[in-house]
């Protein structure tokens, strides 16, 4: 599936930028609803350490409770990418 991304020039990338999206019906939605796909936290991982110039990652608009917590269905991918950003800044 990422064969064809090696053809990027990496160089070039200073920011990743994540937000909510959704498979619905086959089609890729960008919902902002601050729910991450497996999908795009796999993608981070891979990439990461090939953008030799990356600046900074953002996560936009995620989703909180009146109590200010996260909403539970974005916690989990939430908690991953933030493992996976952990690990390349120790890199």
């Amino acid at each position: 599936m990422y064969e064809e991304l090696d053809r990027l020039p990496y160089e070039y990338c200073f920011e990743f930028h994540l937000s909510g999206c959704q498979i619905i019906k086959g089609k890729f939605r960008d919902l902002h609803h601050g729910v991450l796909l497996d999908e795009q936290i796999d993608l981070l991982e891979y990439m990461l350490p090939r953008c030799p110039n990356l600046k900074a990652i953002t996560y936009e608009d995620p989703k909180y409770t009146d109590e200010g917590i996260l909403i539970p269905k974005s916690q989990p991918n939430y908690q991953r990418m933030k493992e996976v950003v952990e690990k390349w800044m120790g890199q």
